[in-house]
């Protein structure tokens, strides 16, 4: 039995969508509710890959040069789902 749980083992969503491991960072973070430390290209393999959804921007403050505002994102909650099962598989 456990050889047939084995081979139906859930993939980690990032990594089914071919992501690589700062994909996998940057989404775990986002998924926590942190704010990703990586490049604007690592955000935007994951929104092009509906692995994570852009929110509007959220101001911060303003200086002479205007608002100050810092992107924002979240996962749906299906990416959100199948990355809680890998999670359940993860020992």
């Amino acid at each position: 039995m456990s050889e047939i749980m084995n081979e139906a083992a859930v993939r980690h969503p990032v990594r089914e969508g071919g992501g690589s491991a700062n994909h996998v960072k940057a989404f775990e973070a986002i998924a926590i509710g942190l704010t990703p430390r990586c490049q604007p290209a690592t955000l935007s393999w994951l929104v092009e890959h509906g692995l994570v959804e852009r929110l509007p921007d959220k101001t911060i403050g303003r200086d002479r040069f205007g608002a100050i505002a810092i992107p924002q994102y979240h996962v749906p909650l299906l990416m959100h789902k199948l990355w809680c099962d890998w999670c359940a598989e993860q020992d």
